[in-house]
C-alpha cells in the first residue's frame, strides 16, 4: 500500500492557526481611513460639536431658511469678538442675501472685533439697504429706526468722522457693493412692523412658550399678517428708490465728517469720489 505524503500545513498546526489569524485580521481591518495613534483618540463626527461657531454659522442658517430674523440677529451677537475675523470671512460672501438687521449686527460684531473699516463698510451699507426698506414702508413712523440704528453706531461714526479719508474711503467701496448686488426683500415686512402701528398690533400678541438656552421662555407673539400689501409699498411706486437713497446717504457721510451740506444734491447712483 503506497502512503501518501502528508501536507506541510498539516504538519504544522501552529503556522496554519497563525496564517488564518492574519488572513482575518486583514479582512476586517478598514483600510480607508489612517490609523489613529491612540485607542482613546476622539473621532470628529460633527465639526460643530467642537466649534461653536460653526453651531452658530448653522443656527443663522437656519433662522434665515425659517425668516426669523430676530433669533439670527441674537445668533450673530453671540460669535465671540476674538472671532470677528472669521465671521467676517464667513459672512461677506453671503451679506447680499442677509437682511439690513443682520448686516447691522455684523458691522457692531466687527467693530467688537477691532475692525473698524470693515465695520464702518457694512454699516453704510446696512444703513443705505435699511434706509430703501423703511422707505416702502406704509407707516411712516417706522422710519425711526434710522435714529436708533445711528444712535447704536454713535462710537463707530465718531470714529469715522476722526478718519475723513478712510470714511470716504469705505464709502467708495461700500456704495460700489451696494451697485453691484440687488436688494433683498428679506426684513422688509419685520422692518415695518416696527413702526406705531406695528407697536399697537404686537399689544394683541399672546405669550408663547418657546425654549431658548435651554431655558423655558414667554415671548410675546403678535397675531399673523393677513396681507402683507397692507403694510408694505411696492417698489414700483416709490420713485428712484435707488438713486434718492444714495442722494441720502452721501449726505448722511458728510454730516458724519462734519462737512456743510450746501451743495444740491446730485442724483448719481455712481459711487462716492
Amino acid at each position: 500500500m503506497t502512503r501518501r505524503p502528508t501536507p506541510r500545513a498539516a504538519r504544522c498546526p501552529a503556522l496554519v492557526a497563525a496564517l488564518a489569524a492574519v488572513m482575518l485580521a486583514t479582512a476586517c481591518a478598514d483600510v480607508t481611513f489612517p490609523r489613529r495613534v491612540g485607542f482613546h483618540d476622539p473621532v470628529v463626527t460633527d465639526p460643530a460639536a467642537v466649534d461653536p461657531l460653526q453651531a452658530t454659522f448653522r443656527d443663522i442658517e437656519i433662522s434665515q431658511s425659517r425668516a426669523d430674523w430676530r433669533a439670527g440677529e441674537i445668533s450673530i451677537s453671540r460669535v465671540p469678538p476674538r472671532r470677528a475675523d472669521q465671521f467676517a470671512r464667513w459672512f461677506e460672501p453671503r451679506a447680499q442675501t442677509f437682511p439690513p438687521i443682520w448686516v447691522y449686527a455684523a458691522a457692531r460684531k466687527l467693530q467688537q472685533g477691532g475692525d473698524y473699516l470693515k465695520a464702518a463698510r457694512w454699516y453704510l451699507i446696512g444703513r443705505e439697504r435699511h434706509m430703501r426698506h423703511l422707505r416702502r414702508c406704509r407707516d411712516d413712523t417706522a422710519k425711526e429706526q434710522l435714529t436708533w440704528a445711528d444712535a447704536s453706531f454713535a462710537n463707530l461714526r465718531t470714529e469715522m468722522g476722526r478718519n475723513p479719508e478712510l470714511t470716504r474711503y469705505v464709502a467708495k467701496h461700500g456704495f460700489a457693493w451696494l451697485d453691484l448686488n440687488r436688494d433683498t426683500e428679506d426684513g422688509l415686512l419685520a422692518s415695518c412692523l416696527w413702526g406705531a402701528q406695528g407697536s399697537q398690533r404686537a399689544s394683541r400678541g399672546t405669550l408663547v412658550p418657546v425654549d431658548r438656552d435651554g431655558k423655558r421662555v414667554f415671548v410675546l407673539t403678535p397675531p399673523p399678517v393677513a396681507d402683507p400689501g397692507n403694510w408694505i409699498l411696492p417698489a414700483g411706486e416709490i420713485h428712484q428708490i435707488r438713486t434718492w437713497s444714495r442722494i441720502l446717504m452721501k449726505q448722511e457721510v458728510r454730516k458724519i465728517l462734519g462737512e456743510p451740506d450746501d451743495l444740491p444734491p446730485t442724483p448719481t447712483t455712481m459711487p462716492l469720489r
